[in-house]
């Protein structure tokens, strides 16, 4: 009964700290029309984070593919 102890413990899970998720960052800045775009290709399996994170960087965004991966993911710091 340790983990399930230790697995109902709140006092095991930290909250996320450090910096705000970038994809997340750069979501926020954008007008509505292109969070839509921008949304809708991260939910698009066939885009991959490597090739958004090109068009993004190109268009002036400092996001890398591994932050979008893992904001795909849901294990962004903002928990997207």
């Amino acid at each position: 009964m340790a983990l399930l102890d230790d697995l109902a413990d709140d006092k095991n899970f930290g909250t996320r700290t450090g910096p705000r998720c970038s994809a997340c960052a750069t979501l926020a800045k954008l007008p509505k029309d292109d969070q839509k775009a921008l949304t809708a290709r991260l939910a698009d399996d066939g885009t991959t984070s490597a090739a958004l994170a090109r068009v993004l960087r190109a268009n002036g965004f400092n996001v890398s593919g591994h932050t979008l991966a893992r904001h795909r993911k849901g294990d962004c710091r903002n928990g997207a």
